[in-house]
């Protein structure tokens, strides 16, 4: 089995939970027909996602490190 410890407070891992916790804050906006929770978790959602569809080559944006799965 693989251990990702190597993964732990790296980017990708912060903003994957911003991605989480942004789509989650965004269903509870539609749950209360809240239009500004809407907004709130959907720019939440989207601003901690962004970089990771930018990067596509397994790099982080603190010194362009390779992932550790490209090691």
């Amino acid at each position: 089995m693989m251990k990702f410890k190597a993964w732990e407070g790296t980017f990708v891992n912060r903003f994957s939970i911003g991605m989480v916790l942004g789509t989650l804050v965004c269903f509870v906006g539609l749950l209360l027909m809240n239009e500004v929770v809407l907004w709130i978790g959907a720019g939440f959602a989207v601003l901690s996602g962004a970089p990771l569809f930018c990067l596509g080559c397994g790099e982080t944006l603190s010194g362009g490190q390779p992932l550790p799965r490209d090691k």
